[in-house]
C-alpha cells in the first residue's frame, strides 16, 4: 500500500492485489458496493491520516477508483468544500434591452406585454438603429426572471441590461419614445 498526499484536500492510495485481499475487498465490490467496503474505506482513511496527515474535514468526500493491471487499484480521496453561493442583489430597477428586427415584431411584442402585464412595466423607451432595427428598453418591476422579460424574449433578442448599455444605445441610436413606449406602441 502506497499513500501519497496530492494536496491538502486530496490523497492517492495505491493498493496491490494483496492489499485489497487483506482489506477484504475486490475491485468489483468497490464499483458496485458491498458490506465490507465501508469499514475498508474507513481503515484506508485512518492510514492516510496517520501516514501523511490527511484529514477529511469537508462536508462530502469524493472517491475515485482506477484499476491496475495486476488486480490492484488506485483510490483518490478528495474532500469537497461546500460551494459558496452568492445572491446578487440589485440596487434598483435596471433596464433590460431587447433588439427587434422590424416594426411589426416590435408592435406585436408591445401588444402582448400591454395586454397581459402592463402593470409590471415601470418605464420603457424605444430607439431606432441605423440598420432599421429597434431597441426597446424596459424597466420591469419584477425580478430578473420577470414574465415581462420572458414574453419580450419570445419576440425579440435580449441584448443586455444596465444603464450603461442603455446610454450607449442612446448615444448611437435615435430616441423615438421615452417613458411609455410599450403603452404607445400597443
Amino acid at each position: 500500500m502506497t499513500i501519497q498526499a496530492v494536496d491538502a484536500r486530496r490523497v492517492r492510495i495505491t493498493l496491490s492485489a494483496e492489499d485489497m485481499q487483506a482489506l477484504g475487498m475486490s475491485y468489483q465490490e468497490l464499483l458496485f458496493g458491498g458490506d465490507r467496503i465501508g469499514p475498508a474505506l474507513i481503515r484506508l482513511l485512518a492510514a492516510a491520516k496517520e501516514q501523511v496527515g490527511f484529514r477529511c474535514e469537508a462536508e462530502k468526500l469524493f472517491i475515485e477508483v482506477y484499476p491496475l493491471e495486476e488486480e490492484g487499484c488506485i483510490l483518490y480521496f478528495t474532500g469537497l468544500r461546500r460551494p459558496a453561493r452568492y445572491r446578487v442583489k440589485e440596487s434598483g430597477i435596471l433596464p433590460r434591452l431587447f433588439l427587434f428586427r422590424d416594426a411589426d415584431t416590435l408592435c406585436s411584442a408591445c401588444r402582448a406585454v400591454y395586454r397581459r402585464m402592463s402593470h409590471r412595466v415601470w418605464h420603457s423607451s424605444l430607439y431606432r438603429l441605423d440598420r432599421g432595427q429597434y431597441v426597446l428598453s424596459v424597466y420591469p418591476l419584477d425580478s430578473p426572471r420577470s414574465h415581462v422579460l420572458c414574453l419580450l424574449g419570445e419576440f425579440g433578442e435580449y441584448i443586455g441590461q444596465g444603464r450603461l448599455l442603455e446610454s450607449v444605445i442612446r448615444e448611437h441610436a435615435a430616441l423615438l419614445r421615452e417613458n411609455d413606449a410599450v403603452e404607445v406602441l400597443a
